[in-house]
């Protein structure tokens, strides 16, 4: 319908014109000057003429136009004056070209469906020890997967979103993150329930395995900081993107791995309150965090109603550490947790520290790190909430052979170091006393989401009882994540 009308109106346009100008059909089919053609105008009358005849066309096309609007059921246009040829202005010879004011109007695409995204992550490592017989302890070599995990993540319409991740260790399949939240709540930010980290170290443990950079977390961190926890926390960027708090309410007795039914249990004793807060004194906007400054403070109020239990885990592969000690229950204790960060373009220094005042015990720890990327790289960080995230790689590692030869990129090269210390004399158990790591080791980036790391770690162990010893630890991973 549309098209034959558009047709039609081209076809009487050039009709109408071509009859206008003095021609009509011969018996043949072809068209010859008419007999009576008027006598010849003069330049400007035929000028004038022909101004009059583009005018009535134009004014035509805009009623066909409406028409066409008319028919499809919308509103009809109102016709534009179009302005005769003697009312346009000449343009000066120094005028600037003509502006369309004109506002363009951006499309914005409205999320009517929940939304998913896979997730996961693979993690295979080769763990050989050196332990010293002074301690009683041998460590077996281990081989195989440190982490296999599978999830979903996404969007259910515009502000609640969800994940699930879970992880396979052997015949086992547990819990990691799994949580749902609500965002854009005013004053709050979002709100969170489910299993997920607690807001404590935000730095080594709040940002993931993926984002590491070293195989494990240190020493005083597997002592002291709660992993995974059933509860709920309201987080949120006050004032501005440099400043980040967050608070919660967490089970203390749900670990890492709960039950297959994904609930605890208990009445009474087993409830704590978190509280982070970080800020970035420097922040560079233009290189999207190549260099950045971050400070920050993680406090917990905890309670058990059973006995409290801290220990240490190997910072290589999954066995345990040589430290462990433990505090009577039925008591408040509290933890405090002191982070800094500083990435300064390939250079980046990391701390955190973990002060636990139980009474008739106080214990602490923390680690030192620092890393350099050979190929220019820079660790990755996330503002919105003050955690690391995949480094910035600036080229992947590929080879392809062209007519010139092989080329090759090298992906990243990051020289890594950490000291961690670890101090569990105080409180009851053979097992306590003093521990110190110094690690050092290289991690190669393929990509941002795929990594090959060797560290070598020396641990040196001092009990309370007298006996001492070292060892030495050589570990290797291939690390992918998607």
């Amino acid at each position: 319908m549309n098209r034959h009308l558009r047709l039609a109106a081209i076809i009487g346009l050039c009709l109408g014109s071509w009859a206008a100008t003095g021609f009509a059909q011969t018996p043949g089919g072809g068209f010859a000057p008419q007999q009576n053609e008027p006598p010849a105008l003069s330049g400007s009358t035929e000028l004038d003429a022909l101004r009059l005849r583009m005018e009535q066309y134009e004014r035509e096309l805009q009623d066909l136009r409406n028409q066409l609007h008319r028919s499809q059921g919308e509103s009809s246009l109102p016709a534009a004056p179009y302005p005769t040829t003697h009312e346009l202005p000449l343009p000066a010879d120094d005028a600037p070209p003509p502006h369309d004011e004109r506002v363009r109007v951006e499309e914005v695409e409205i999320q009517t469906k929940p939304t998913y995204h896979i997730r996961g992550r693979l993690f295979f490592d080769h763990v050989t020890f050196d332990d010293p017989s002074a301690l009683g302890v041998d460590r077996e070599t281990e081989t195989g997967f440190d982490t296999a995990r599978i999830g979903v993540e996404g969007k259910v319409y515009e502000n609640v979103e969800y994940q699930i991740e879970l992880e396979f260790e052997g015949t086992e399949v547990d819990f990691k993150t799994v949580y749902c939240q609500i965002n854009e709540l005013p004053w709050l930010g979002s709100f969170r329930a489910g299993h997920f980290y607690e807001p404590l170290a935000g730095l080594d443990e709040d940002s993931g395995s993926n984002y590491q950079m070293f195989m494990e977390r240190s020493l005083a961190v597997t002592a002291f900081i709660p992993s995974r926890s059933f509860g709920y926390m309201v987080q949120n960027t006050a004032l501005d993107e440099d400043i980040y708090w967050a608070v919660g309410m967490f089970r203390h007795e749900s670990d890492d791995s709960p039950p297959a039914r994904g609930t605890i249990t208990g009445d009474t004793g087993d409830w704590v309150a978190d509280g982070r807060i970080a800020w970035n004194p420097y922040y560079d906007e233009p290189s999207g965090g190549r260099y950045l400054v971050h400070v920050g403070m993680g406090y917990s109020f905890r309670t058990d109603s059973t006995l409290v239990e801290f220990e240490t885990v190997s910072e290589l592969g999954n066995q345990r550490g040589f430290l462990a000690t433990t505090v009577p229950g039925d008591r408040n204790y509290s933890l405090f947790v002191p982070e800094f960060l500083v990435i300064w373009g390939p250079w980046s220094v990391q701390s955190e520290w973990m002060f636990v005042p139980t009474g008739p015990a106080s214990f602490w720890g923390g680690y030192v790190e620092a890393s350099y990327f050979l190929t220019g790289d820079h660790r990755g960080y996330r503002r919105s909430d003050k955690t690391l995230t995949r480094p910035v790689i600036v080229e992947d590692f590929f080879s392809v052979r062209t007519l010139s030869g092989l080329v090759c990129g090298t992906g990243g090269w990051e020289l890594k170091t950490r000291w961690s210390h670890v101090d569990l004399e105080d409180g009851a158990g053979p097992l306590r006393g003093v521990q110190d790591n110094w690690s050092v080791g290289v991690n190669w980036y393929l990509n941002s989401y795929a990594r090959m790391m060797f560290e070598y770690v020396y641990e040196d162990v001092r009990l309370v009882n007298g006996m001492s010893g070292v060892a030495n630890n050589f570990g290797t991973r291939f690390h992918v994540q998607w």
